[in-house]
């Protein structure tokens, strides 16, 4: 019995030092990381270690992607942050910016570092041209492709969300990393009858396809077949045309019809709104007729009752290759960016504007479309059609 009572002691003293060894707290500190919309897409706690350096450290935790620049370790993005062209990851320690680059940097316990994306390129800074509201817009450009892009994605056998697909066409290499789209409709993509297209169906599917990368041989075929038989120009020409001859002209068909959609004599009647107008517009601007500043005068001082018809006008300006935010532009002391800018929900986004709960909401999708193509010709010089 003595010699079980002395066992059982050892065993109790042993596993009290082991207890004590583990309960001894390891020496670590915090990496945070941020997304350009300042989303914290990182959370590392890591080890202090002498003998590693810190990039080596992250590199083993994180998603780390760097380069060797002029200055030592450059780091790109980390835990695949979007690091935009006028952007750069801000290197911050213990809520300060870190006066060494990440090579020097020698972590201590209980640091917290925090890697955000900022933008370099600003006007407060003296080194760029970017201000507040622009900054802005990247933010809600990005929220939005990274959170509610993907959400309008469901099997939509009519095509009804093409506007969304648009969207996803013209930010397809940054919307490829964050959006997965819709297996059945993909599926369904795969098998459906194009002979069965008519009118602005042709523009439907044709987004939609284009976004899932479908073979548009066939189709090509059948739009040109459609085209060649249309002898007058329909009634809504505004709402209408544009979903024929937009993808005509991004697949380089040849039609009798596009010469006879340019020539025509057509104004838009605007007393429904603008929507129609400035599709038209874009239309007109594919075919190769010239930019109307009248026009963009009269759209840029209009009482906008929703967000949607003055994104699309936005979109005019970005086809046009003309600054909306331009002071003679500007209505009540704001340009059009700021005005729907009013619109935006730092947490809810824009606010929702559809007829029927029921059906995809497409006309967020055009609000957002219009900072997507301001976005695009103010960061290329270019003019950025939604259309095309």
């Amino acid at each position: 019995m003595k010699k079980k009572l002395l066992l059982g002691i050892a065993s109790l003293t042993a596993l009290a030092v082991f207890t004590s060894c583990n309960d001894k707290k390891v020496d670590k500190y915090t990496v945070n990381v941020y997304d350009i919309d300042g989303e914290k897409i990182g959370n590392h706690k890591i080890k202090v270690d002498s003998d590693t350096t810190f990039v080596e450290q992250l590199t083993k935790k994180a998603n780390l992607n760097s380069k060797q620049g002029q200055y030592g370790t450059e780091v790109v993005s980390i835990d695949n942050s979007v690091v935009d062209s006028n952007y750069y990851m801000a290197f911050y320690v213990n809520g300060e910016y870190s006066q060494v680059g990440v090579d020097l940097y020698t972590p201590k316990k209980d640091d917290v570092v925090d890697f955000k994306v900022e933008c370099w390129n600003t006007v407060e800074s003296g080194y760029g041209s970017l201000d507040q509201t622009d900054v802005l817009v990247d933010k809600v450009v990005y929220q939005y492709i990274k959170n509610y892009l993907g959400v309008d994605f469901t099997n939509d056998t009519n095509f009804d969300n093409y506007f969304a697909y648009i969207d996803y066409n013209l930010m397809k290499d940054v919307a490829k990393n964050y959006v997965s789209l819709n297996s059945d409709l993909d599926s369904y993509l795969d098998t459906y009858d194009v002979t069965t297209l008519e009118g602005k169906a042709f523009g439907k599917y044709y987004y939609t396809a284009k976004a899932y990368d479908k073979d548009l041989t066939n189709y090509k075929t059948q739009l040109k077949t459609f085209l060649d038989g249309i002898t007058e120009m329909p009634e809504y020409i505004e709402y209408t045309v544009p979903f024929e001859v937009c993808p005509a002209v991004e697949l380089e068909i040849n039609s009798n019809f596009l010469d006879m959609v340019l020539a025509v004599d057509y104004a838009p009647d605007t007393s429904w709104g603008y929507d129609g107008a400035n599709w038209w517009y874009t239309t007109q601007l594919l075919l190769g007729n010239f930019i109307n500043e009248t026009y963009l005068e009269n759209i840029s001082q209009v009482d906008y009752n929703n967000p949607t018809s003055l994104s699309l006008s936005i979109g005019s300006f970005a086809a046009s290759n003309v600054n909306p935010r331009d002071s003679k532009y500007e209505k009540d002391g704001k340009d059009l960016i700021e005005t729907l800018l009013e619109s935006y929900d730092e947490n809810l986004g824009f606010i929702k504007f559809t007829q029927e709960d029921t059906k995809p909401v497409y006309s967020t999708n055009q609000i957002y479309l219009g900072l997507i193509t301001y976005k695009l010709q103010r960061d290329s010089g270019k003019g950025i059609n939604y259309f095309a």
